[in-house]
C-alpha cells in the first residue's frame, strides 16, 4: 500500500532516499525514550509502604479521667473501669514542701485487658523480663496547674477492679520513660532515691478477685510480678514485604499468661523457646488504609515470622484485640 502523503511516484530518487534516511534516524531517536519511560512507570508502582497507625491508638485508647476531690469523704473516687481510688489531702505536699489542701485534682487512667494493653502502647515488660499484668493504672494530683508529690514516708492506696483468674506474688511496678519508650521497674528508689532501699512503702495484697495496692510514688503503676519461665531464651525476627516494613507496630500476646510484649524494628525481646503467642500486627499502607496480620505461633530458637497484612476496618480489628 503506497504512503498517502509521501507518494513516491511524484519524488525524485533522491528525495525518496532523504526521506527514508530521516525516517530511520527517527526512530533510533524515539524508541529509546519510549522504553526509558515503561521501565519507570513499572518501577514506581511496586511495593507497599507502611506508616504506623497513629490515629487508630489516638481514637480507641483510654482516655484519662478527671475528679474534684473537695473532702475526705465516706468513700472511695471509682473510676470507670472500677478502680478505687483513696485521695486524702494529708499525703500530698507541693514539690517545694508545702502543705495542701482541698480541693485538688485526681487525674488517672486505667488499663485492663490485652486490647487496651496494646491500644495505650505499654507493654508488660521491664527491664527486658516479661511481666504478668492485671492492671496498670496511672495516677496523679493536681493543685491547679502544679503535680503533686507524696509526702515523704507516705503512700498512696488503691484497688483494682475485679480481674480474672487472680495470681499470687504480685507487687508494685513503677512506670518510667527510657529513649521514648515506657518502661518498668520494682526497685522505685532507683527512680526516687528519697523512697529508700528496702522499699517499705510499695505493697500488694491479693484479694477475692482484686487486689489492694499502696503505691510509694505518682504515675504509672503496674500490679505485676515477672513471668516463671525464664530459660532457653531466643528472640524472634520479623519479615513483610513492601517498604518501610519497620513502621508495622507487632505485639505479641502470651496465650498463657497476662503478658504483651512489643517488637520494636522488627525484632523481638528474649523469649522462652517453645511460648506459644499470638502475633498481631498493624499499620496504614501506602493507601492510608488499615492492615493487620495475625497468627499463632510457638517459639523456636532463631525463629522468623513473615508478616502478611491484609485490609482491616476499624471495628474488626477491634475485636480481633478484644478477643485476645
Amino acid at each position: 500500500m503506497r504512503n498517502p502523503i509521501f507518494n513516491e511516484t511524484n519524488l525524485s530518487p533522491r528525495t525518496v532516499l532523504w526521506i527514508s534516511i530521516l525516517t530511520l534516524v527517527m526512530g533510533v531517536v524515539l524508541f529509546p525514550a519510549c522504553k526509558k519511560t515503561r521501565v519507570q512507570s513499572q518501577t514506581t508502582t511496586t511495593g507497599a509502604g507502611y506508616t504506623n497507625a497513629t490515629a487508630f491508638h489516638s481514637n480507641y485508647q483510654q482516655q484519662e479521667q478527671t475528679f474534684t476531690v473537695d473532702s475526705p469523704g465516706t468513700g472511695p473516687i471509682i473510676g470507670k473501669l472500677g478502680t478505687k481510688f483513696y485521695p486524702w489531702d494529708s499525703i500530698f505536699m507541693y514539690p517545694t514542701g508545702q502543705n495542701v489542701y482541698y480541693p485538688f485534682t485526681l487525674k488517672v487512667f486505667e488499663i485492663y485487658g490485652v486490647k487496651d494493653i496494646i491500644l495505650s502502647s505499654l507493654p508488660t515488660v521491664g527491664g527486658g523480663h516479661i511481666l504478668e499484668s492485671k492492671a496498670a493504672i496511672r495516677a496523679r494530683t493536681f493543685k491547679g496547674a502544679t503535680e503533686l508529690v507524696l509526702k515523704h514516708g507516705k503512700r498512696f492506696p488503691m484497688e483494682t477492679a475485679s480481674v480474672p483468674n487472680i495470681l499470687s506474688g504480685m507487687s508494685v511496678w513503677y512506670g518510667f520513660n527510657t529513649s521514648g519508650f515506657n518502661d518498668w521497674t520494682n526497685a522505685v528508689y532507683t527512680l526516687d532515691p528519697s523512697i529508700g532501699n528496702p522499699d517499705v512503702l510499695s505493697s500488694v495484697t491479693q484479694l477475692t478477685s482484686t487486689y489492694a495496692m499502696d503505691i510509694a510514688r505518682m504515675g504509672w503503676v503496674d500490679c505485676a510480678r515477672l513471668y516463671a519461665n525464664t530459660t532457653n531464651m531466643t528472640s524472634v525476627t520479623f519479615t513483610a514485604s513492601g517498604t518501610n516494613p519497620q513502621n508495622i507496630e507487632v505485639y505479641l500476646v502470651f496465650n498463657t499468661s497476662a503478658s504483651v510484649m512489643q517488637v520494636y524494628n522488627l525484632h523481638s525481646g528474649q523469649i522462652p523457646v517453645g511460648t506459644n503467642c499470638t502475633v498481631v500486627a498493624f499499620a496504614m499502607d501506602q493507601n492510608n488504609s488499615l492492615v493487620y496480620d495475625k497468627q499463632n505461633i510457638t517459639v523456636t530458637a532463631g525463629m522468623t515470622v513473615t508478616l502478611n497484612p491484609v485490609a482491616t476496618s476499624d471495628a474488626n480489628l477491634l475485636a480481633v484485640l478484644g478477643a485476645l
